[in-house]
């Protein structure tokens, strides 16, 4: 390579030196002949040459590396050439006189026949053509890597010379198989470069077709399609399974029809690799043809694998190679060889991200749409909507298994092509429709019902799953997410009000999940308790996908959040854990958008509701999420409120309001500024508020009697703070009241009547650690500590420039 490349820029420095002839070779005189070959005569006028050998030789090669370092020279050097005008032009150029040549001699073999002319015929020169004789119907069908012994046993099972005969043929079939599909690949891949590179137009590809049969790479290529992409649902297909079996994925035992797989053969490795190369150039080629403008309905119709009359995709109307091999691409890459042992995703993600590519310009409709793919385009859609309906759900995502390995593995290769369609946006309008009649049957595959469907399986997981089933799971969440999962359904999974393992039923309603009662029932607690950690688990192993479809719809999931947390039931903490996801300021220090906005207006609206979190009559009526159903009365209510429970879960519920309310301000000052999706929410523009008069937690009515829509959130906040008692102690002062004390500068620096909120609680707090004497109690013991905390916060508080001080305090 490295020889190579320095070759190239040699020539190319030097290429004036090389494009002229020797003085000493004589003019253009035919009687010149003095000198015919000089000295030093070889290192003149030799780069047209050595353009096109390269060009005819080296451009197409069947090794990758030498194909690739060959393009590369070529495109360095032929623009250095005399008389360069464009690629076109000097591939036209040549033809032209190579088709000259070719008709004075009628020489059609192209060998050499004197130094300044390489190529006596067009066929030496056009690097477009396939070597080597075409292979066997059988080395290239799709199972050729398996091979029946079982006719050898008829008359003798001991004949072991019968057996490895069979071996022997069927390697031999491997390797023609394999050398002729790499010759093959070489050469698409030429036609690739060369379309992209404009040296030739889809009307050379198909120039000379009818004269070179086989040996023309689109003939070769549409009789690889006919006999090497199986049939969607032949019953000679491969299902899922790693080896060799039937439809079914069961291994035939039958004496006389047993066949074994060659996996372990270097040959047989070989050949798969070629098949699955082979798929993928013929697909980049058609997506590299689907862009042009001319030719492409020719082209398409060369790659017709039903030409002949067979039609592998089930219906004479909707029938094109190119299109089945598509389809079999995305969605049965293990069917073209794709090398899945172990897990492997290499070869499925290659398929199905070349199938998609080539289909989404195919599926284009409208006055941008090239009616020449039409018949390709009515061909893919017919043939994938087929698949995602079939009845064995073997194309339904929906209905895969991962507690298994084998179902995992499956999985994860269909998941590969739902995924590639939904990069390019085909999978939404290629999913079969619902019919909204009443009664009618269900399509589990439609985009609805799919959804739910895959939400439901990646729920269904648990906390106990595997990373590998984790991985799976994420696909789902977002393939649903893709086709228009309802945000509400998700937060039902977040808050256990699905039931584990629930699935749709037979009706045509989609919503015919298990929704839990909200009437009090103690026998359904274990339940709900399962499903609530189930819910959890399904956040904490999405969150990304959750979080987002949530973000983007909050308004009309808000009020189920919240009302989850204030109720405290059983699902509570996972609808604390989704809101404070949700309130997470951008990553990376990304700017605020109008979803911040939004979500920021649909929690303001719910702010007396968070707020009531603090009130210590609230603990009674919530559930403690340890069996009991909504609405239960907590056994804590024949104690008194200093008892330790209650304490416990009041101080729960003021730390849960009081992080809520830190997030929700953190984003509410970060969306502050002018401009679209931009300006504070809960803490607008101040006023200058005037106090009239202030109450025992802090709370401040201005003049005017217009508060800002977060006001009840300070006001909770502060009340957390500053307790509502005549003297201070220890207990005064917990991990609630501390981080509460935090919140202090930001309602500070929210100015207007958050900040006169929270420097008059500040202010009364400061005056019961004077009246209690608390400053004398000894550094060691509980008061100590109380009073240092609480002093550390006053004084951060303090530190902290707000406007409207002197009205404030």
């Amino acid at each position: 390579t490295l020889l190579a490349r320095a070759a190239t820029r040699a020539c190319a420095r030097h290429a004036t030196a090389l494009s002229q002839r020797h003085a000493g070779s004589g003019g253009d005189d035919a009687s010149s002949t003095k000198n015919k070959n000089p000295a030093r005569g070889g290192s003149f006028g030799t780069l047209p040459r050595l353009t096109s050998w390269i060009f005819a030789t080296g451009t197409a090669r069947v090794e990758t590396r030498a194909r690739l370092e060959s393009q590369l020279a070529f495109s360095a050097l032929v623009q250095r050439t005399p008389g360069y005008i464009s690629p076109r032009a000097w591939v036209t150029t040549q033809r032209a006189k190579y088709s000259q040549n070719s008709a004075k001699s009628g020489d059609s073999a192209g060998t050499l026949t004197k130094p300044d002319d390489d190529f006596a015929s067009l066929d030496g020169f056009w690097p477009f053509r396939v070597a080597g004789s075409l292979p066997t119907p059988e080395a290239l069908m799709h199972d050729a890597d398996t091979f029946s012994f079982g006719d050898a046993f008829a008359g003798d099972a001991g004949n072991d010379v019968d057996v490895e005969l069979t071996r022997v043929s069927a390697r031999k079939n491997l390797d023609a198989g394999e050398q002729w599909m790499r010759a093959l690949i070489g050469t698409l891949h030429w036609a690739r470069w060369a379309l992209e590179r404009k040296l030739l137009t889809v009307e050379d590809l198909l120039s000379r077709r009818a004269a070179t049969g086989n040996e023309h790479p689109l003939n070769a290529a549409a009789y690889w399609i006919k006999v090497g992409v199986p049939a969607i649902d032949g019953e000679d297909v491969d299902g899922a399974k790693d080896g060799a079996g039937d439809a079914n994925g069961a291994m035939d035992h039958s004496p006389h029809h047993t066949r074994r797989p060659a996996s372990s053969s270097p040959a047989a490795r070989k050949w798969r690799k070629a098949r699955v190369k082979l798929a993928v150039q013929v697909l980049v080629l058609a997506e590299a043809v689907a862009r042009e403008t001319s030719g492409v309905g020719a082209f398409f119709a060369a790659l017709d694998s039903t030409a002949s009359g067979e039609n592998l995709s089930g219906d004479s109307q909707h029938a094109s190679g190119v299109a089945h091999l598509a389809c079999v691409a995305s969605l049965a890459p293990e069917t073209l060889g794709a090398d899945i042992v172990g897990g492997r995703m290499d070869d499925v993600a290659q398929l199905a991200g070349a199938a998609a590519r080539v289909l989404a310009p195919m599926m284009t409709v409208g006055e941008t749409a090239n009616p020449d793919v039409a018949p390709v385009r009515l061909a893919a859609r017919h043939t994938l909507r087929r698949m995602f309906a079939q009845h064995n759900g073997r194309f339904d995502l929906g209905a895969a298994d991962v507690r298994s390995a084998e179902g995992l593995r499956a999985a994860r290769r269909l998941a590969a092509g739902y995924r590639a369609l939904a990069n390019v946006n085909l999978l939404r309008p290629l999913l079969p429709s619902q019919s909204e009649e009443p009664n009618a049957a269900v399509v589990p595959t439609s985009r609805v019902n799919l959804a739910r469907r895959l939400l439901l399986a990646a729920h269904g997981l648990g906390p106990d799953a595997s990373p590998a089933q984790i991985e799976a799971g994420r696909e789902w969440v977002t393939l649903a997410a893709h086709i228009g999962a309802a945000p509400e359904f998700v937060v039902q999974l977040v808050l256990g009000d699905v039931e584990v393992g629930g699935s749709l039923s037979g009706r045509r309603d989609a919503n015919a999940h298990t929704i839990y009662s909200k009437v009090p029932n103690r026998a359904a607690g274990s339940h709900q308790n399962a499903a609530a950690k189930f819910g959890e688990a399904f956040l904490q192993n999405f969150p990304k996908d959750i979080v987002a479809a949530v973000r983007w719809h909050f308004k009309s999931c808000v009020e189920s959040l919240v009302q989850r947390v204030v109720d405290g039931s059983p699902g509570s903490t996972g609808a604390l854990n989704l809101l404070f996801a949700v309130l997470e300021l951008p990553t990376n220090g990304a700017a605020t958008t109008f979803v911040e906005t939004q979500i920021l207006t649909a929690l303001a609206a719910r702010a007396p509701t968070i707020a009531s979190l603090v009130h210590r009559s609230t603990v009674h009526n919530s559930g403690t999420g340890r069996g009991l159903d909504h609405g239960e009365v907590r056994a804590a209510d024949d104690h008194e409120d200093d008892s330790g429970a209650a304490f416990r879960r009041h101080d729960e519920r003021r730390r849960a309001c009081v992080e809520l309310v830190r997030r929700a301000i953190a984003l509410d000052q970060a969306c502050a500024g002018f401009g679209p999706g931009r300006g504070r929410v809960l803490f607008p523009a101040p006023t200058k508020p005037k106090p009239k008069s202030t109450d025992s937690t802090g709370s401040t009515e201005t003049e005017t009697g217009s508060n800002a829509p977060g006001d009840p959130l300070a006001i909770a906040v502060a009340s957390v703070a500053c307790p509502d008692t005549e003297t201070f102690t220890g207990d005064d002062v917990g991990p609630a009241q501390r981080e509460a004390l935090d919140v202090f500068p930001q309602l500070l620096l929210a100015g207007g009547a958050a900040a006169a909120i929270a420097a008059v609680a500040a202010k009364r707090l400061a005056r019961l650690l004077r009246d209690s004497g608390a400053s004398r109690a000894a550094s060691g013991s509980a008061d100590g500590a109380a009073f240092a905390a609480a002093r550390k916060g006053i004084l951060t508080a303090a530190s902290t420039p707000f406007p409207d001080l002197e009205a404030a305090c």
